[in-house]
């Protein structure tokens, strides 16, 4: 079984909510959940940026998190290209 990323976690958090979430409010429903363990000293940071690095890193066909502004996210809905 392979580990869960912090990416997985995301998007997992993403996909249950109804409107797209800033940085804080999804690592608090991900320590909330349980869906990951944070080791660092400023997790949001290290979320962020994975989140960042996930953006910039991924084609439009396969991000699966898309940035509705600078901190807010949601889950990429079919045929939505992220910016």
């Amino acid at each position: 079984m392979s580990r869960r990323t912090i990416i997985d976690a995301v998007v997992e958090v993403l996909a249950a909510s109804k409107e797209p979430l800033t940085a804080q409010q999804i690592y608090q429903r991900i320590t909330d959940g349980k869906l990951y363990e944070f080791k660092a000293k400023d997790p949001v940071s290290v979320m962020r940026s994975a989140i960042r690095k996930a953006l910039k890193d991924a084609d439009t066909s396969s991000s699966r998190i898309e940035a509705i502004d600078r901190d807010r996210f949601r889950v990429k809905t079919s045929g939505a290209k992220h910016t």
